[in-house]
Order: C-alpha cells, then sequence, then structure tokens
C-alpha cells in the first residue's frame, strides 16, 4: 500500500483496491512495485481510474506476451506509439486474446475500412468485446462516440 501512497495514489481508492484487485497487492512487494512504476513510467496517472487496471495488466501478462500483443498490433499497422497510446486509452487491450484482437482488427481495416491510427485513439477492448453478430451494432457506437 505504501508503493501506491509514494506515487500519489489517492488513499481514498485503497479500500477499492483492497476490495476489486486483492491479487493485485498479494503479490510479491517487488513485483508490485515494479508494475506500478513501470505504469507512471507509461504515463499513467495515478488519480485516474484506468491507473489500477494498468498494473493489473502490467502484473498479469509476462513480458514475452506483451511482446507478441506489440508485434500482433504492429502487424496491423500501428507502431509502437499507437499500441502504447491505446494501452493508455484503455489497459484492456493487452489483455484480449491474439485471436479476438485479429478477428476485431480485421473487420475494422479489412471490411469497415478503418485506419489503424483511428482505432488507437480509440477504445480497442471495447471493440474486442464484440461477437461477429454485434458488428452492426458496434459499427452504430463506433459512429457515435467516435
Amino acid at each position: 500500500m505504501q508503493t501506491l501512497r509514494d506515487v500519489g495514489f489517492p488513499g481514498s481508492k485503497l479500500l477499492c483496491v483492497l476490495t476489486h484487485h486483492p491479487r493485485d497487492i498479494s503479490i510479491t512487494t517487488e513485483q508490485f512495485k515494479k508494475a506500478v512504476e513501470e505504469a507512471v513510467k507509461m504515463g499513467f496517472d495515478p488519480l485516474k481510474s484506468n491507473f489500477m487496471l494498468a498494473v493489473h495488466t502490467l502484473r498479469s501478462i509476462s513480458k514475452s506476451t506483451w511482446w507478441k500483443k506489440m508485434e500482433n498490433y504492429e502487424k496491423w499497422g500501428l507502431s509502437k506509439d499507437q499500441i502504447l497510446q491505446a494501452f493508455r486509452t484503455d489497459p484492456w487491450c493487452m489483455i484480449k486474446s491474439e485471436e479476438k484482437i485479429n478477428k476485431v482488427m480485421d473487420y475494422l481495416l479489412n471490411e469497415m475500412g478503418f485506419e489503424a491510427s483511428i482505432i488507437a485513439k480509440k477504445s480497442c477492448s471495447y471493440f474486442i468485446e464484440y461477437e461477429e453478430k454485434d458488428y452492426s451494432k458496434m459499427f452504430s457506437l463506433y459512429i457515435l462516440f467516435g
């Protein structure tokens, strides 16, 4: 908990962390500290709601999995900077399976004609949640929130 306080994480949200992310803080102090420091280094603000999600993601996936997902997004035309921008917008984009990522990226880029840079600016994982039957709904929401 001190690690979170040291980076300016609000004390009022510590109970939420204990309730919703108990595994994230039950790992060794050094592992947790490393994930917190990495999230801060990547530009996450400890005062924002996606900070603990970033810590959770960084703690949950191995470095090799991280780099595989980076390569997968690069395959679809996103630069490293764009992938990190997408991660800062929505850390869930690195938790989704490569299969889901590929399915949605194929649909958005090849069938809908979107540019990879636009997808990087939006919440990637939001779209990855949809199944094929929901693509028309997804497109409508993309237009509304785009």
